[in-house]
C-alpha cells in the first residue's frame, strides 16, 4: 500500500507570492465534505493574503499546485499525510475523512489559522507570501476512533441568534432552534479541529424541519451524528408528551403503560434519521428531563434488577425497530451512555446490551472522576467501549467558564485508554465558546496520547497565540486552571460556577428569612446545589465533595479560592495590557473574562456565606452585603463586555438567572 512505500521528503513549496499563486485540485469522486474543506482552504488563503486561488476538480494537479485526494487501497482509519512530490503539494488521506483532516491540519499547522477562531476570537495571520522551505505532516490513525462534541444545555446558543423557528417541545430555555448559521460555525469548528462526531443539540426532533436542518448541516460536513443519552432512536420524554398533547391526548411518558405509542414514535423518528449517512443510533430508556426512567414513570418497578431488565428489553426492541425500518445491518452503529442510573445498573450487572453496542462510560463528577463501572465492567466480546466526558456541565459543573485543567483531562483519557475504552470519546462542550481551551487540547490528545504532554501543549499553545509575550500569559493560564479549591477529604474541586451560583441563591434565601423573622438559626438544608436541581438516585461524586461540616469551613475554602483567582486575574490583566491589539480579544475570551467570572462569583459567595453566619450569631451583616453587591455589580459589568459586539445577545437565554440574585439583594436594601 502507498503508506508503506511513501518516503516523506521535506521539500519546499510556494502557495502564494507576489508573482505566483498555486491552484487547488480536488480528485474526482471525493465526497462533498472534502470539497468543502478545499473551499475553506481557498477562503482562508484569501483572508490571509487577499489572493483568490483557483479551485477545481481533476485527476491531476496543475504544475506547482495542490492536490487533494484519497489514497487507493489503504484501509487505515483517518490517517493522512501532507507532502511535496514533483513540485506538487499533496494532501492525502487513507479514507475521505483522513483527506479532509489533512486539509485542516495543513490550514492550522502551515497557514497558522486557529481551528476555533470563530469561537475564541483568535487573531488571523496576515502575509503576502505563503511559502515553506520544507513541508511534511504525517498522522497515523487516531487513538480514539470516534471523537466528538455534545452541544448540551445550549442556552446561550439558542438565544444569541434568532433562527425564527420553534422546537417541538414545551421546555423553558429549549424552545428555540439554534440558528443555521450558528450550526454552520459549530460544524466547521468541529472538522477544523479534526473531530468526527457530534450530538447537534439536546432534544432534537427530526420531524421538525428546522431541527432536521441542524442534522443535515452536520452530515454535510462529514460528521457522524448521534443523539442525547436520554433520546433513544431520537425520542426524548418531553418531545413524546408534547407530540401527543398537540394531537389532543394526555399521554404519560411510560414504556410500560404506553408502549405502542412510544414504539410508534421511535419508528417515525427512525424514518427521519435513516436518510442520513453515518448515524450512530442511541439506544436505552430514560425518563423525561434527563432523569431515571422510574423518576417520571410511576408504573416502573421498585427493584433495581427489574428496572435493568426493562431497560435491556427496550434496547433489544429498538434494534428490532432498526431492522424493521430497513436500516442496513452492515456497518450499522449504535451506542448507549451509562449516565447516572445507567452507571449504577451496569455496575450491579443488571443491564444486557445488544451485540455491537458502543458502551460509553461517564465521569460522575464533571471532568474529575470516572464512575466506578469503568473499572468493574467485564469487557465482553461483541461489545465496544468508549467514554462520555464533561468539560462542561450545567448546574453542578462548569457552564460559564472553563475549569478542567489540561493535565486532568489527559489523566482521565489515559485511564480510559488503559481501560480499553477507546472506541469513542465525546465531550460535553455546552455552548462551545466557553470551552475552546479544553476542545483544543482534547483534539490533540485523543488523536495521539503517547505524543501528548500537557505542559508542553500549554507552552506551545501560549507561544502560538502570544508570540513574544508567552511567558506571562502561560503563567496566568496555569494560575487560573489551578485556582479551584479542593475538598480536604475527597480532593475534588469544591466551588465550580454551578455550585457558586447555588450557594449564592441559598444564602440569600436564608438571609431574607432571618432578617424577616429575626431567627438566628435557620433550618434550611445546608446545600450548595441550586434549589431547583431535582435529586437523582445516583449523586455526582462532585456534589458530595462540596459539602462542608460548617459554614465557617465553607467560608475559609471560598476565601482561599478567591485569593487564587485574584492572583490569576491580576497577572492576566497585567499581561493582557501589554499585548498587541490583535491578540487581546483571544486573551480576553480565554483568560481575562473566565478569571473575572470566577473571582467575582467566588467572592460574592464568600460574602453571602459570611453574612449568613454573622446573622446566625446575632451580628449585623450589612457590611458583608454591601461587599456582596459590589462583587455582583462587577460580575454583571464584565458580562456585558463579554456579550458585546459580535457576541451581542449571548446571555439572552442564560439559564443561570442572575436577576434572582439582583432582586434578592435589592429587596434586602443593597
Amino acid at each position: 500500500m502507498w503508506h508503506s512505500l511513501l518516503l516523506l521528503v521535506l521539500s519546499s513549496f510556494c502557495l502564494v507570492s507576489p508573482d505566483r499563486k498555486a491552484s487547488v485540485t480536488v480528485a474526482p469522486g471525493e465526497p462533498e465534505y472534502v470539497y468543502l474543506a478545499a473551499k475553506d482552504l481557498v477562503a482562508d488563503v484569501k483572508h490571509i493574503t487577499g489572493v483568490s486561488l483557483e479551485l477545481r476538480r481533476g485527476k491531476k494537479a496543475r504544475k506547482g499546485g495542490v492536490f487533494i485526494g484519497t489514497a487507493a487501497g489503504d484501509d487505515r482509519w483517518e490517517a493522512y499525510d501532507v507532502f511535496v512530490e514533483d513540485g506538487i503539494l499533496n494532501l492525502r488521506g487513507s479514507n475521505p475523512r483522513g483527506t479532509m483532516f489533512a486539509v485542516y491540519d495543513f490550514i492550522e499547522t502551515c497557514l497558522g489559522v486557529d481551528p476555533m477562531y470563530f469561537w475564541n476570537d483568535a487573531a488571523w495571520p496576515s502575509a503576502k507570501t505563503l511559502s515553506w522551505e520544507e513541508i511534511g505532516i504525517h498522522r497515523d490513525p487516531p487513538d480514539f476512533k470516534f471523537r466528538g462534541w455534545f452541544i448540551n444545555d445550549e442556552d446561550f446558543l439558542t438565544g444569541w441568534k434568532d433562527s425564527g423557528a420553534l422546537r417541538c417541545i414545551d421546555y423553558t430555555f429549549f424552545n428555540h432552534v439554534i440558528a443555521p448559521e450558528v450550526m454552520e460555525q459549530i460544524a466547521g469548528a468541529l472538522v477544523r479541529s479534526r473531530y468526527n462526531l457530534v450530538i447537534p443539540c439536546s432534544f432534537i426532533w427530526i420531524g421538525n424541519p428546522a431541527e432536521e436542518a441542524l442534522v443535515r448541516i452536520c452530515s454535510e460536513r462529514g460528521l457522524y451524528i448521534t443523539m442525547h443519552h436520554q433520546e433513544p432512536l431520537g425520542l426524548s420524554g418531553r418531545i413524546f408528551v408534547q407530540y401527543w398533547k398537540e394531537r389532543g391526548e394526555d399521554v404519560p411518558f411510560s414504556y410500560l403503560t404506553c408502549r405502542d405509542k412510544m414504539e410508534a414514535m421511535w419508528k417515525e423518528s427512525v424514518e427521519g434519521w435513516k436518510k442520513y449517512p453515518d448515524v450512530i443510533w442511541t439506544i436505552g430508556l430514560r425518563g423525561a428531563g434527563d432523569r431515571a426512567m422510574w423518576a417520571t414513570d410511576k408504573s416502573a418497578p421498585k427493584g433495581m434488577e427489574e428496572r435493568g431488565r426493562i431497560i435491556s428489553e427496550a434496547m433489544a426492541r429498538q434494534i428490532e425497530i432498526l431492522d424493521e425500518a430497513g436500516v442496513p445491518k452492515e456497518d450499522r452503529l449504535y451506542e448507549t451512555t451509562l449516565w447516572l442510573e445507567g452507571s449504577e445498573l451496569n455496575d450491579r450487572g443488571y443491564l444486557t446490551f445488544p451485540e455491537g453496542t458502543i458502551i460509553h462510560f461517564a465521569d460522575n463528577g464533571p471532568g474529575w472522576r470516572w464512575g466506578r463501572d469503568i473499572w468493574t465492567t467485564k469487557r465482553l466480546q461483541g461489545l465496544k467501549y468508549g467514554v462520555y466526558y464533561h468539560p462542561a456541565l450545567f448546574y453542578d459543573g462548569p457552564h460559564l467558564a472553563p475549569l478542567v485543567p489540561v493535565g486532568k483531562m489527559y489523566e482521565m483519557m489515559e485511564e480510559a485508554r488503559k481501560g480499553g475504552a477507546t472506541e469513542s470519546a465525546f465531550l460535553n462542550v455546552g455552548n462551545v465558546r466557553e470551552f475552546t481551551y479544553n476542545i483544543a487540547a482534547a483534539s490533540r490528545m485523543l488523536w495521539d496520547m503517547d505524543s501528548f504532554d500537557p505542559q508542553r501543549w500549554q507552552d506551545e499553545w501560549a507561544e502560538r497565540h502570544f508570540p513574544g509575550h508567552a511567558d506571562r500569559l502561560r503563567s496566568a493560564y496555569n494560575l487560573y486552571f489551578n485556582a479551584l479549591e479542593r475538598h480536604p477529604v475527597s480532593d475534588l474541586p469544591c466551588f465550580l460556577d454551578g455550585y457558586l451560583f447555588g450557594i449564592c441563591l441559598g444564602k440569600l434565601d436564608a438571609i431574607t428569612r432571618m432578617r424577616k423573622t429575626a431567627d438566628p438559626e435557620p433550618t434550611e438544608p445546608f446545600s450548595v446545589s441550586p434549589p431547583d436541581c431535582a435529586p437523582d438516585s445516583t449523586r455526582f461524586a462532585m456534589r458530595s465533595g462540596a459539602v462542608f461540616s460548617s459554614q465557617m469551613d465553607q467560608y475559609r475554602g471560598l476565601c482561599a479560592q478567591k485569593a487564587s483567582y485574584e492572583m490569576a486575574l491580576d497577572l492576566g490583566r497585567d499581561a493582557y495590557e501589554g499585548l498587541p491589539e490583535k491578540e487581546k480579544p483571544f486573551a480576553y475570551t480565554t483568560l481575562v473574562y473566565p478569571s473575572e467570572i470566577m473571582f467575582n462569583l467566588t467572592a460574592l459567595a464568600a460574602e453571602l456565606t459570611m453574612a449568613r453566619w454573622e446573622l446566625s450569631h446575632g451580628r449585623s451583616a450589612d457590611a458583608r452585603l454591601v461587599e456582596a453587591r459590589r462583587y455582583f455589580d462587577a460580575l454583571m459589568a464584565e458580562r456585558e463586555v463579554y456579550a458585546a459586539g459580535k457576541w451581542d445577545g449571548w446571555y439572552t437565554y442564560n439559564r443561570f438567572k442572575f436577576e434572582k440574585i439582583a432582586d434578592s439583594l435589592s429587596a434586602l436594601g443593597f
